[in-house]
């Protein structure tokens, strides 16, 4: 069974470490970040995003579309749009709103709304 020390390390050793003992993502002090942009925050790993998109495009070998709803965060897909790696797909006005303004092209947006 692992303890919560245990989980803290996974983490520590899949997202970049640590930093005087605390968690450092990327090198960069938890703590450091919580003064930087308040509490609470999401926080994501750019390249293990980028990495996931390519070896899921890979895997099927065709194009993909990333689903907005699934997580409509401007910068992930402000990320996503940039790589140039996959479309999206969008099911209402908002989360087209989200796509255009992440830079995903209109041709790359594919429109799935219910009804």
């Amino acid at each position: 069974m692992l303890t919560q020390t245990d989980k803290a390390n996974d983490l520590a050793g899949r997202f970049g470490g640590e930093s005087g003992g605390e968690f450092a993502p990327s090198g960069v002090p938890i703590s450091g970040l919580a003064q930087e942009y308040g509490t609470p925050f999401y926080l994501y790993h750019g390249e293990m995003i980028s990495e996931r998109v390519s070896r899921v495009r890979e895997a099927l070998g065709t194009e993909v579309s990333y689903s907005v709803k699934a997580n409509p965060s401007l910068g992930v897909c402000q990320l996503i749009a940039s790589e140039r790696e996959a479309g999206a797909e969008v099911a209402s006005s908002g989360e087209l709103a989200v796509a255009l303004a992440a830079g995903f092209e209109p041709e790359d947006i594919v429109f799935a709304g219910p009804g």
